[in-house]
């Protein structure tokens, strides 16, 4: 097995040595930096995408803390007017949330 392991380390020597000559280092710089290029733009866009996805996730936090802090007036709105009923208080409003005006 050592002789077909040298002659293919002495083919693949061949091969690189035509290659090398064959290419032109300003292209493969030219390449390089397309590439650099591309990865570059690709990474801009997904931290574009990141900042929307936060802003989008901050614009529903406050909506949600928004709706919260209403249902919360509501339940305790409608905790108050049923411990007023309770009391011998007005009746006929039973089941009705009081309307949050805000």
């Amino acid at each position: 097995m050592g002789i077909a392991r040298r002659i293919a380390e002495l083919y693949q020597v061949k091969v690189n040595a035509l290659l090398d000559r064959a290419e032109d280092p300003r292209e493969m710089l030219d390449y390089s930096y397309t590439q650099q290029q591309e990865f570059l733009r690709r990474m801009r866009a997904a931290v574009a995408d990141v900042a929307a996805g936060r802003n989008r996730a901050r614009a529903q936090e406050d909506g949600l803390r928004r709706a919260a802090d209403r249902l919360r007036v509501h339940a305790e709105q409608a905790v108050a007017a049923g411990l007023h009923r309770r009391g011998g208080g007005r009746r006929g409003g039973a089941g009705r949330f009081p309307r949050h005006r805000g």
